[in-house]
């Protein structure tokens, strides 16, 4: 039975990459732990495999994002969060009452 390495593996001092095709002379015990590790595999005939798209269509072009509208700041709001007073912030420069 042909078998063909799934994952690239080392036996007898020979590299096995995927694809490769193993010796004949391996026996049940080898192929069964190779299986189990998914390390081996069995060819698929050719005939099964699809030569190609069996029809083409075509691209479908995609349609534009609507623009996402920008945020705006609020007029009341200061640009700028180090220029605001202290009592909007939590009065951060006070000390904490005892």
């Amino acid at each position: 039975m042909e078998w063909i390495a799934q994952k690239t593996f080392d036996r007898n001092g020979v590299r096995y990459r995927r694809g490769d095709k193993l010796p004949d002379d391996l026996d049940k015990v080898t192929v069964a732990h190779y299986q189990r590790h998914g390390m081996i595999q069995q060819p698929k005939p050719e005939e099964t495999k699809p030569a190609g798209p069996a029809e083409s269509k075509p691209a479908v072009p995609k349609k534009p994002r609507a623009p996402v509208p920008q945020e705006t700041k609020s007029a009341d709001a200061p640009a700028d969060p180090a220029a605001a007073p202290a009592d909007l912030i939590g009065g951060l420069d006070q000390q904490p009452a005892e």
